[in-house]
């Protein structure tokens, strides 16, 4: 077993003993406290990321901005691109809503009908759910 990884159960625990939550994979609060910006990618709301290498949601669209500090003010001064961006398919929608229910890390599971999922991605989650909530503890999930 590595150093890292022997570390990182060691403050779990003592975080845990302390009375604070583990979110996500590395996130950790007293009970009811998580990050509010977080929160916003997991109640699927929108968020509007402004500065290099932010990103924002309007519930259809995902757009990031460039990552170098000089590429962003380019843009902003020349009206050149600073900015890329994706219109997210249900497919999408269905992905995020089961890797942020594992991120949140306690089973925070949104309706399907707030994200537009249709009845067929709702079938498939519905028979494979025994294996989604295994809570993101993947050596609970089984191997096929």
């Amino acid at each position: 077993m590595n150093l890292a990884y022997s570390s990182f159960n060691i403050l779990i625990q003592i975080l845990k003993e302390a009375g604070f939550e583990h979110y996500e994979i590395s996130n950790f609060c007293k009970p009811g406290f998580y990050s509010r910006h977080n929160t916003s990618y997991w109640k699927n709301e929108k968020y509007l990321g402004i500065g290099p290498s932010a990103h924002s949601f309007d519930l259809k669209t995902r757009r990031w901005n460039v990552s170098s500090i000089a590429g962003y003010l380019k843009g902003m001064e020349s009206g050149e691109p600073y900015s890329d961006s994706e219109i997210l398919t249900e497919q999408d929608h269905y992905n995020d809503y089961i890797i942020t229910g594992f991120a949140h890390g306690l089973g925070h599971f949104r309706s399907f009908h707030s994200i537009g999922v249709s009845g067929r991605l709702y079938s498939s989650f519905s028979e494979n759910k025994g294996k989604i909530f295994a809570i993101g503890d993947t050596s609970k999930v089984p191997q096929e």
